[in-house]
């Protein structure tokens, strides 16, 4: 499914300065400082605004010389150790948007960040100054130098991601509707703390989500108490300067993920980027880089499978099953839009025979595939599978039937609201075959050997086979069917240095 990591579209105002003066007004109330000593904390413009004043002052402003005051310098810096484990696509942070009917989440990204505040306090007088620092002391002696902090603060959904979820919205109403506007919508699947801001004249309105993030522990930048400090110019005032620190989850993206297809309809919003897949490519190696790749694709055998091998239709589908049929490697999978139309058969999904321009089956496979459709349903009972894909869970065998003539349909009447995949697969452990397909592969022997070069290219295997009859002998089956298990065993997961014993009999 499409993820897109959207930045937050401004963290100063919203986040920033927010959490600077909850600390600081809390770090006045710890140090007996009255809690309305003006806070000076210019912006990165020099200009320094007042909360609940109207007035901006500057900072070298003597307007408020002979009174207590603070002014903070502030530096944010992202945690180096934990860059590498931001979460950001994996689960981890809880959603802010979540509707399940169309897999639609929105969900914020934070950033580690480590915030040092640089306090600059100026006293009216020596006396006041060196008593605050006293009180310091004292605190720090009953073991509080270590504060426990909780911070307020907002940030906005980017309107980029509003106007991607009001597309997700009209598709969902165009067919097979709710009868629900974007607003009412939107209001079930956001997180309940949503609310909608603005700026003074009550314009330019933003949805922001209001967050409270406790247990954070903050502490002195300065041991047992803070310098003496000293005179300010030829003024009674004395400054003294001092440092605190914290970290906080900072919110800095957003993170919106939803699937190609609402509806049964293909979202504007997408990347037709064909997938890349690194085996659809061809590749040059040296000797030893060469051998080193078998080893992996031996061992990643069972993940490739998993993965995004075979065909993808269309080339730009990021569909990744939450599990395949066991055993079983896939050839194509094809994202599938219902016949919705008046007259239309919803039921019928798609012809294994016209499936896309540059694909098409020899006429010997056609044929087989043919007298295997009866049995391709259900794994096991065919060298090939197909199964149906409700979302990205595999659907129960027999959902879907194939034809004679190869044409695909459920044996359902499908949802038009769901989002269907065709899962179409090749076995390549043959012991897990049902003894009457693995017979039907040995009476086709141009099929059989088809299969062998497509499975195994780079090993030089003909079956035996009865004559000219076109039929494979039981032993060269035998040999197979043993063969492809083997395989399979060389895929299990060993730990490292593990040790084998082998033992011979020299008698």
């Amino acid at each position: 499914m499409p993820t897109v990591v959207l930045p937050v579209p401004e963290t100063y105002d919203s986040v920033t300065r927010p959490v600077i003066y909850d600390v600081t007004r809390k770090l006045f109330k710890w140090t007996g400082l009255h809690e309305n000593t003006p806070i000076l904390y210019p912006s990165p413009n020099g200009v320094t605004y007042q909360p609940g004043s109207s007035l901006l002052h500057d900072p070298k402003n003597s307007e408020l010389a002979f009174d207590d005051q603070v002014t903070v310098e502030v530096t944010e810096e992202a945690d180096p150790d934990r860059i590498a484990s931001t979460a950001v696509v994996y689960p981890e942070n809880l959603f802010i948007l979540h509707d399940p009917r169309v897999e639609t989440i929105m969900k914020p990204v934070y950033v580690h960040t480590e915030v040092t505040i640089n306090f600059k306090f100026r006293a009216i007088d020596e006396v006041k100054a060196k008593r605050w620092r006293d009180q310091i002391r004292v605190r720090m002696s009953q073991m509080r130098d270590l504060r426990m902090l909780d911070i307020r603060y907002s940030y906005q959904v980017p309107p980029v991601g509003m106007v991607i979820l009001e597309e997700i919205h009209t598709l969902m109403e165009r067919v097979a509707p709710y009868g629900v506007s974007f607003a009412q919508w939107f209001k079930n699947s956001v997180s309940n703390t949503m609310t909608v801001e603005s700026n003074f004249n009550g314009k330019q309105m933003q949805v922001a989500i209001p967050e409270h993030q406790g247990k954070i522990v903050g502490y002195w930048d300065f041991t047992g108490e803070p310098e003496v400090g000293q005179k300010e110019d030829n003024a009674e005032t004395w400054t003294i300067n001092f440092s605190f620190k914290f970290k906080y989850d900072k919110p800095v993206s957003v993170v919106l993920q939803y699937p190609q297809m609402i509806h049964n309809q293909v979202i504007r919003y997408r990347d037709e980027t064909p997938v890349y897949n690194p085996e659809n490519y061809e590749k040059s190696y040296s000797l030893s880089a060469w051998y080193l790749n078998q080893f992996d694709r031996t061992r990643a055998l069972d993940k490739i499978i998993n993965e995004r091998t075979g065909i993808t239709l269309p080339p730009w589908d990021e569909f990744v099953p939450e599990t395949v049929p066991r055993h079983y490697l896939k050839i194509f999978s094809a994202m599938l839009s219902l016949d919705l139309s008046v007259g239309g058969n919803p039921s019928m999904l798609l012809n294994l025979d016209e499936l896309s321009e540059g694909y098409a089956m020899t006429p010997a496979m056609k044929q087989f595939i043919i007298g295997e459709a009866p049995y391709m349903t259900k794994a096991g009972q065919s060298i090939f599978n197909c199964c149906l894909y409700f979302a990205n869970r595999h659907m129960p065998d027999g959902s879907v039937t194939v034809d004679n003539e190869l044409n695909v349909a459920t044996t359902f009447n499908p949802n038009s609201r769901a989002r269907f995949h065709l899962w179409f697969g090749l076995c390549f452990n043959w012991r897990y075959l049902a003894p009457a397909a693995v017979q039907r592969l040995r009476m086709n022997y141009p099929v059989l050997v088809e299969l062998i070069r497509a499975l195994w290219p780079t090993w030089n295997y003909t079956p035996d086979q009865i004559g000219n009859s076109g039929i494979a002998t039981n032993a060269s089956m035998n040999y197979l069917t043993g063969l492809s298990a083997s395989v399979l065993s060389r895929t299990s997961m060993k730990t490292v240095e593990t040790f084998y014993v082998q033992v011979v009999n020299k008698e």
